[in-house]
């Protein structure tokens, strides 16, 4: 199935109240709120993964990545529009909307510790005071759109990809360029830290997932097969880390020796996100086909289909108990979903 984009859609904001189970929320530019009846799928799963439902639906903007706060207390939501910061405990709370950037905002980052980052078409990187909404630094230096961001495990270093095929790694506190990491011949899709936050893992639209070492900046081993553009990669634990890919495969791999351990194939259309659930049981995937699918992956099976947004899903995010994932979609609407 091949899902076609849809108009953009007036503000709507829904609360589904169903006792023990998750609820999505949903919003757009902010208009007055009007009320919408919906009554949720319930689709049952194998245990131990719970039933998951929408609870609710946000509108606003165009969605490009979401994220939650380490602590779970905040989501922040990467759209066209800026960073829209919500209350993941309330989301009937108006969000806040931190502007600075001149661009869509592409991606955004949190450290361990809970400062966040952005990424924009307008070739910077933003580091933000989420308590009072405040832009603490630009960091530029980038020649083209800011795609990807990821922070190291201990939150001294963020590193950030582009359109202008580099990586860059910079000084969390001062915001200096230590590094740029090149070799990639396509747009940087994706960027990700191991657990040890000895190696950092790039994908882009050349096809190829590479691998540096994160202090000296040196490449490591580059991982490709026939698959076309690599839109998303994710650590597991050491050595081992997961790819979506134009192909609407995943794979699994053993970045020891680049050979593939798992082949992933549900999806009908591009994978374009990945993360794996906090304990590293369950992998979500994010597709072109419109749904959400959650894997067992040591099994190599796929336990659950989402289904309800009308367009490419973009981003997926777990919260940091594992009781919810966020969905954001082309369809201009974040979901989120929760486990009976």
């Amino acid at each position: 199935m091949h899902v076609q984009r849809q108009p953009h859609r007036a503000f709507i904001w829904t609360l589904l109240s169903i006792a023990g189970a998750f609820v999505s929320l949903v919003t757009a530019a902010p208009v007055p709120l009007a009320a919408q009846d919906a009554t949720p799928t319930l689709t049952p799963s194998p245990e131990p993964l719970a039933a998951f439902v929408e609870l609710e639906r946000l509108e606003r903007g165009t969605i490009n990545q979401v994220a939650f706060s380490p602590d779970g207390k905040r989501l922040a939501v990467a759209s066209s529009l800026g960073v829209w910061l919500y209350d993941a405990q309330d989301f009937k709370r108006e969000p806040r909307l931190l502007e600075g950037h001149t661009g869509a905002v592409f991606s955004a980052a949190w450290s361990a510790e809970g400062r966040l980052a952005s990424g924009a078409a307008d070739m910077t990187v933003r580091l933000w005071d989420v308590e009072s909404g405040a832009l603490l630094q630009t960091l530029t230096g980038h020649i083209s759109l800011v795609y990807a961001l990821a922070w190291s495990p201990d939150g001294r270093v963020l590193a950030s990809g582009a359109a202008d095929r580099t990586i860059r790694l910079w000084n969390a506190q001062d915001g200096a360029l230590l590094r740029t990491l090149e070799g990639h011949t396509g747009l940087i899709r994706a960027v990700a830290w191991s657990a040890d936050r000895r190696t950092i893992a790039s994908s882009a639209l050349d096809g190829t997932i590479r691998l540096w070492d994160a202090e000296s900046g040196q490449l490591v081993r580059t991982l490709e097969e026939d698959m076309g553009a690599v839109f998303a990669v994710a650590w597991l634990a050491e050595g081992q880390l997961a790819s979506g890919t134009a192909d609407g495969m995943i794979r699994l791999w053993d970045t020891t020796n680049g050979t593939v351990l798992q082949s992933l194939k549900e999806h009908t259309d591009a994978v374009y996100a990945l993360a794996w659930s906090p304990d590293g049981r369950f992998l979500a995937s994010g597709s072109a086909d419109g749904t959400i699918r959650l894997w067992d992956v040591t099994k190599g099976e796929s336990l659950q289909t989402l289904e309800g947004h009308t367009d490419w899903v973009w981003s997926v995010a777990w919260s940091p108990d594992g009781r919810r994932l966020v969905s954001g979609s082309y369809d201009r609407t974040v979901r989120i979903w929760g486990a009976r």
